[in-house]
Order: structure tokens, then C-alpha cells, then sequence
């Protein structure tokens, strides 16, 4: 109740007034920082159960890894999956592709290509995250390798991991590459996800592309900030201040 209503701090009251706290409470507490943002609390929180000798399941380690990265907290990641793999859940693939996440978004992208390769049973998810993760750090070519290996694999992409492939060719300038991405996101509907839209525009605003990323820009079906500033800073770039 509390929790829901943003009221933390009456939350860590009734928490800390809890004489003996079981897993459902520990999981409870750290569920509601989580969804009131509190990263930071969750990835203090975590190391204080574990020393209270509560056990902890995949759900909970997932959330604590969503925390992780969003902090870019390299060495408590670490801790956390030398704890999964003590526990038997890199095999879940909830963790793996947290642990992913978590790896790619602290920029440890030899950890995160190790768990990749590792699993026998990443899917979209997984793909998207280590996609994202080659994109972010500018690694845009292993990026677009991984994505043909996952059509080879039969797996059906989704806006997020085209939005991911776009701002990979955005930050390579590779034009052709970017239109084969621009295919798959018509072929697939995803013009009308804000994500993906704004990533083709941005894509063909930085190839120098103004005619093709004004295209895209009109397709859009709602046009927010973020379109607006993509397409004005491609003009912009390219000489078009008028």
C-alpha cells in the first residue's frame, strides 16, 4: 500500500520495525525501491540479505541486476553473478539476460559476450540487450552481426533491437546498412513505435540523408520532442539552418 503510493520512507519505518524478516519481506522492500526508482537502495539493500543469511530467487536477482546497471555498478555486478552461478541460476534465462544487461550497460562487453555465448538459451531478449550493449559502446559493426545471426536463428526482432540497430548505423555512417534496418522496420510495422521512428530519423539525419530522414520524420504517426530534435539537428549538421 505503501509502496505504491510513493511513500518510502513510512515503507523502511514498518520494514525496520519488523522483528524477524523473512524472504517475502526482504523482497518486498526491495521490490518497492525498485519500482519507485531507488536504485541505490535496492544495490544496498541486496548485500544486507544476503548477510542476514536470507536465500533469494531468480525474480529478486533479475531486479537486482535491472538496479545495477541502471547505476553502471561494475564491481557489485560482479558479485552478483559469482553469486548466481553459486546458486545454479545462470541457467535461468531471466538472470542470463539481466546479467547481460547488467555486463553491457557497466561497459563490460568481454563479460557480457562470455555470458552470451555461454547460454544455450538466450532469445530475443538476450540479443537486444548485447545488441544494445555493441551500439552504446561503439561497437556498431558486431552489433549488426549479431542481428543476422539472430534472423539465422529464426528469431523475430522487435522495435527496441531495430531502434538499437539504427543508432548503431547512426554513430558507423553506414547509409546501406541502415536501409536494410529501415526494411525490417517497415516490413515488421514498427514505424509506429516512437522508438523506432526516432532512431531512423536520427539514422539518416547523421548519413547526411535530409531527403530520407524528412521521409521518415512525416511517416511518424505522433512526433514528440525527440523527433523534432533529431530531424532539426540533421538539418542543422548538414547545412540547413533555414
Amino acid at each position: 500500500m505503501y509502496s505504491k503510493s510513493g511513500l518510502m520512507n513510512d515503507v523502511r519505518m514498518v520494514f525496520n520495525l519488523m522483528p524477524d524478516k523473512d524472504l517475502i519481506a526482504w523482497n518486498a522492500i526491495i521490490s518497492a525501491h525498485s519500482q519507485n526508482g531507488e536504485d541505490m537502495e535496492v544495490v544496498l539493500l541486496f548485500p544486507l540479505m544476503h548477510e542476514e543469511g536470507v536465500g533469494f530467487n531468480q525474480t529478486k536477482l533479475s531486479t537486482i541486476l535491472k538496479s545495477i546497471a541502471s547505476l553502471q555498478a561494475n564491481y557489485v555486478c560482479k558479485q552478483v553473478r559469482a553469486l548466481s552461478a553459486k546458486s545454479g541460476f545462470e541457467s535461468d534465462r531471466y538472470v542470463v539476460n539481466s546479467l547481460i544487461d547488467g555486463y553491457g550497460k557497466c561497459a563490460l562487453l568481454e563479460d557480457a559476450t562470455r555470458i552470451f555465448r555461454e547460454c544455450l538459451i538466450v532469445g530475443l531478449v538476450g540479443f537486444t540487450s548485447m545488441i544494445t550493449a555493441y551500439s552504446q559502446s561503439g561497437q556498431g559493426e558486431e552489433g549488426l552481426k549479431l542481428y543476422l545471426e539472430m534472423l539465422d536463428r529464426g528469431i523475430e526482432p522487435d522495435p527496441y533491437v531495430c531502434s538499437s540497430l539504427l543508432n548503431a548505423c547512426a554513430n558507423l555512417s553506414t547509409y546501406e546498412q541502415g536501409k536494410q534496418v529501415h526494411v525490417h522496420v517497415l516490413k515488421h510495422g514498427f514505424m509506429y513505435d516512437i522508438f523506432a521512428g526516432n532512431s531512423l530519423i536520427n539514422m539518416y539525419a547523421k548519413c547526411g540523408s535530409i531527403d530520407d530522414a524528412e521521409r521518415a520524420f512525416s511517416s511518424i504517426p505522433e512526433r514528440g520532442i525527440v523527433s523534432w530534435s533529431a530531424m532539426i539537428g540533421g538539418l542543422a549538421q548538414h547545412g540547413h539552418r533555414k
